[in-house]
């Protein structure tokens, strides 16, 4: 498995799943990457890798480095999570003679395998419903060669809570302090709940470097008894599972683990549409905005807010959707399977009477 930094943010927790349910299927796992989360994957029998940035005139020699510390016996198959991999990965499978299958999580993996020289066929593993279909119109893979494999997301085992009472509710937000992240967007929708003289209380669980300019927003706005900035802190889950609606205002052609994790802990959730998610079907598994702008993002808010049932049954349809299609046992069986593909024709051999021909 070569991961990069960006499925590292992106999938953090749906790795660490993967590697444990493959581990159930007796393949020796090896794991690379140039970021230093690659060794919290070393789970019992797994073994990591990490490897220099591969960038500038010394790429090719780290590479064949890189090659030389893998082998013998190289691995059979390269599974690449992560744009920045390919270069690598190409390399890897001409030295090794390995067989090569893409997870394709955002629209900049199926950018960066355009300009990738792999000198032979490559699986596609899609993300989603709509990645899976731009992988089948993709020039460089064969219809029988892409594969739908939803990420692998820990579920609840518990029904949804009924409503606390007359509580204010607490909104969670957990996307980075940084551009594009929408938390800008996320403030402002807050000024506009204000104005409809709405109460909550909103959880701003992040870090980054635009930290100082969204505090300045909630101040400018007059948010500080309704908008709190938090730090991290470690594992998210408990904030998650505590809030009454979690919020993404991001607006990306990523995937992101944060809103299903959400879905799986019986959270209700409130979200842009975008591009690549198949996950947030609206009013159904999540209350989804209208359109990308913070009125949108206020009233899709407000109407979970104010109504307490609905948040009771997008929560309750957002957990049913992830038990359903976001197993972890079904993302791991799913890549074992490919990979058993990848590598049969390395465990087939002739028989007797044709060898003696």
């Amino acid at each position: 498995m070569l991961i990069d930094a960006d499925v590292f943010d992106r999938l953090g927790s749906v790795l660490r799943h993967l590697v444990v349910g493959l581990l159930e299927h007796s393949f020796q796992i090896r794991v690379l990457g140039s970021d230093p989360r690659v060794d919290s994957l070393q789970l019992g029998p797994v073994s990591t890798l990490v490897h220099p940035r591969i960038r500038g005139p010394f790429a090719g020699q780290r590479i064949r480095g890189i090659a030389e510390q893998v082998s013998p016996p190289g691995p059979a198959a390269l599974i690449c999570f992560g744009a920045t991999t390919y270069a690598l990965a190409s390399e890897l499978a001409k030295e090794l003679d390995a067989e090569v299958a893409l997870y394709c999580s955002s629209l900049n993996n199926l950018a960066a395998f355009r300009g990738a020289a792999f000198d032979r066929e490559v699986y596609g593993l899609a993300a989603t419903g709509p990645l899976l279909q731009r992988l089948e119109r993709e020039p460089g893979f064969a219809p029988e060669r892409v594969e739908l494999i939803r990420p692998g997301i820990l579920a609840s085992t518990t029904d949804v809570r009924a409503p606390q009472g007359e509580r204010v509710p607490c909104l969670l937000c957990t996307a980075p302090y940084e551009a594009g992240s929408g938390v800008d967007l996320l403030v402002e929708a807050a000024a506009i709940l204000r104005q409809r003289e709405r109460e909550f209380l909103l959880f701003l669980l992040g870090e980054g470097r635009r930290e100082g300019a969204l505090r300045k927003q909630a101040r400018t706005l007059d948010l500080s008894g309704s908008v709190t900035f938090a730090q991290p802190g470690g594992d998210p889950t408990p904030a998650v599972e505590s809030a009454d609606v979690f919020v993404d205002p991001r607006v990306d052609s990523a995937v992101f683990s944060e809103s299903l994790e959400a879905m799986g802990a019986g959270v209700a959730v409130v979200s842009f549409a975008g591009d690549v998610y198949d996950h947030l079907l609206a009013d159904e598994t999540a209350c989804v905005c209208a359109d990308e702008s913070a009125k949108a993002l206020a009233d899709a808010l407000e109407a979970l807010i104010v109504d307490p049932s609905r948040r009771q049954q997008i929560a309750a349809g957002g957990l049913a959707y992830v038990r359903k299609h976001h197993t972890i046992t079904g993302m791991a069986s799913g890549v074992a399977e490919v990979v058993r593909r990848l590598t049969a024709s390395r465990m087939t051999f002739p028989l007797k009477e044709a060898a003696d021909r």
